[in-house]
């Protein structure tokens, strides 16, 4: 069997974060023994998915799943690689999606005002 360190990326996880529930993401490194990338990488999800603590701290619905994906997947040197990885998580807060729609509607708002200001309709010419 050979060594694989993966890199798990979860998104979408309800998480209270100073007693304020908010999406979350992470990062997350698993070492597991597979007999290829395929095989590791299915591992690592299962671990995860399976994680009691995880578990504890998503507050998600079942309309509102969140989603665990791989980000990137090395073969480990058995003789010179780490032989674990902690099981610490990165933590990030996630974007609103509506922020950017909001942010993208003020920014039409100054550009028609700057638009105003360049090209007053009651200007005098002469």
């Amino acid at each position: 069997m050979k060594k694989y360190r993966c890199l798990l990326n979860g998104q979408n996880f309800l998480i209270k974060m100073n007693g304020v529930p908010a999406k979350h993401g992470f990062f997350q490194n698993l070492m597991v023994e597979a007999n290829h990338p395929q095989q590791a990488e299915l591992l690592a999800m299962a671990r995860l998915w399976h994680d009691e603590d995880l578990k504890k701290i998503t507050l998600n619905t079942k309309k509102d799943k969140p989603i665990i994906r791989l980000a990137t997947i090395w073969e480990m040197d058995v003789v010179n690689g780490p032989h674990e990885a902690g099981p610490d998580r990165a933590f990030y807060k996630e974007p609103e999606w509506w922020r950017f729609w909001e942010m993208g509607r003020e920014q039409k708002k100054l550009e028609g005002l700057f638009f105003e200001f360049a090209n007053p309709s009651n200007e005098e010419t002469g």
